[in-house]
């Protein structure tokens, strides 16, 4: 966020990594977390929308936030968990997508991962 603006996308699950970025991250600093909630339209739907979307305000509070225009956003990123959806399934999504880093999990199967999707 030194850089200015950015955005988050994450999975539409509860738990991690949703639960703590929504906490942590949401409206600090110039950061905007999302739900992805888009991403339940079809396992091939793109991870960046390809137009205006509508948002909520959170997994928990399940109300409208207005709506988004990923054209007018700058940085974007996704962060999501292997069990979800690994590296290939995110390429998959969103071609071009770069893994600008992985957080083991303690099962030694599993990974935090964070792209930059632009």
């Amino acid at each position: 966020a030194r850089q200015g603006p950015l955005t988050l996308f994450t999975d539409p699950v509860w738990g991690p990594p949703a639960d703590s970025l929504f906490v942590y991250l949401n409206q600090r600093s110039g950061i905007r977390v999302y739900e992805a909630w888009w991403t339940t339209i079809s396992p091939h739907y793109p991870i960046v929308p390809p137009a205006p979307i509508e948002v909520v305000k959170s997994q928990y509070q399940r109300v409208a936030a207005g709506v988004i225009n990923p054209a007018a956003l700058g940085r974007i990123y996704y962060v999501t968990e292997t069990f979800y959806n690994p590296p290939a399934a995110v390429q998959a999504r969103q071609p071009g997508a770069q893994r600008v880093a992985s957080f083991p999990k303690p099962n030694g199967r599993d990974s935090i991962d964070i792209y930059r999707l632009r």
